[in-house]
């Protein structure tokens, strides 16, 4: 693939615009249409063919916007395990260790969160550190101390900014009375900012999974008892602040005798609305809600309907329902029971309006899964974020190294 591009590359512009008989393309098409379309491996060694290409795999922001737009249509699925991770995509790959230095900047971590092709890692050393990683470009940059590293962030989100076009990372930590809370910006001068947060977070965990971005704001379920509430943050002017839920029809104290904290609520993002996925506390109904005027925090009920795709030995058990992706407009839900330790992947399609096995050879997960995220080829460099102390791992040819 890098040898057929390399033979359309034209001398110059004017020359392919010169030419009529076909032989060489536009430099526009080639770059828009067909360079964009390449996984960043490939790209990564076609920096080599000419100081053009250089500059533009390293520098061209339009470029690299195309690029990642266009990865966000193919979308993969990282499943994590404690030793290995699983690249769920077309290609059918075998698992990869997480001791592997060629795929990975450190042994034993846990994926937080993904944003842009962007994983905040957390190292599971003892420490906690928290690490930027880029996988396709073999980059990655050791953060600093937060100042409560002695509690587990329950909130750990790689965010952009609508506005600036900056990367963020948020973390939420609550010790049991109290919530805190800070913020950075990855870039040249990176360190923590406390935020004021008055919100009680003890039913907010997030971990791998998607969280929709709607108007300019993050969310996140924060329980769904009579005190729970939908958590937004404001990604640009770094404040906090809560939603109610929809009035769904079996939000009461309990159903058929069983306790609201059996009830699974799934937050999702779909054509730029805020969409809430309700379940009965048996998975036997799914309730859509849609807040279309999201000023005025208004929401309206779509329909309800029966759920069929829940395994009987799943129902035997705590279960526990994640949305992971919104995948070719299709939610990837993430399945699993506290009780029987099985695990699924589960496809929801809309407008259909019917669940379906994300794929059949991968439908049931091996115990053990410690998270699934969603996953983007992508050419955002760390280095050109003017983050210090970006480090390469793996082994590549060193002219591929992207210098920026």
């Amino acid at each position: 693939m890098a040898n057929e591009a390399a033979e359309m590359a034209s001398p110059s512009d004017e020359e392919a615009e010169e030419r009529e008989d076909g032989a060489t393309l536009p430099s526009q098409i080639l770059v828009d249409e067909i360079l964009s379309r390449l996984p960043v491996k490939t790209l990564l060694r076609l920096r080599l063919v000419c100081r053009s290409w250089r500059s533009l795999v390293d520098h061209d922001e339009h470029f690299i916007a195309i690029h990642l737009a266009r990865s966000r249509n193919a979308t993969k699925i990282l499943k994590e395990t404690r030793r290995k991770v699983h690249l769920l995509d077309n290609e059918g790959r075998p698992p990869l260790e997480k001791g592997d230095n060629q795929f990975f900047p450190m042994h034993n971590f846990s994926i937080r969160s993904s944003c842009d092709g962007l994983l905040c890692l957390e190292a599971v050393d003892g420490r906690e550190h928290l690490h930027v990683a880029n996988l396709a470009m073999r980059q990655c940059v050791t953060l600093p101390v937060h100042s409560r590293p002695d509690l587990k962030a329950r909130i750990c989100e790689l965010i952009r900014d609508p506005l600036s076009g900056l990367y963020k990372l948020l973390i939420v930590q609550w010790n049991g009375s109290a919530s805190y809370s800070e913020i950075m910006t990855l870039c040249k001068d990176s360190s923590w900012r406390k935020l004021d947060i008055a919100i009680q977070v003890s039913g907010a965990w997030a971990f791998g999974v998607s969280h929709p971005r709607v108007s300019g704001a993050a969310h996140w379920t924060n329980g769904f008892s009579s005190t729970g509430c939908i958590l937004a943050f404001d990604i640009s002017d770094e404040k906090f602040r809560t939603m109610v839920y929809p009035e769904c029809r079996c939000r009461e104290s309990s159903c058929n005798g069983l306790p609201m904290c059996r009830h699974l609520v799934c937050l999702v993002e779909l054509d730029g609305f805020l969409h809430v996925l309700h379940f009965d506390s048996l998975c036997t109904t799914m309730e859509m809600w849609v807040m279309k005027d999201y000023s005025n925090g208004i929401w309206s009920r779509e329909y309800e309907l029966r759920v069929g795709f829940i395994p009987g030995e799943l129902q035997t058990g705590l279960i526990r329902i994640d949305p992971v992706s919104v995948i070719g407009g299709e939610i990837l839900l993430w399945v699993s029971s506290a009780y029987t330790q099985r695990q699924y992947l589960v496809l929801y399609h809309p407008e259909q309006r019917n669940f379906h096995p994300f794929k059949q050879e991968e439908l049931q997960l091996e115990n053990g899964v410690n998270g699934v995220s969603p996953y983007v080829d992508s050419l955002v460099c760390l280095k050109q974020l003017a983050l210090p102390r970006v480090a390469n791992f793996g082994p590549h040819l060193a002219a591929s190294h992207c210098k920026c």
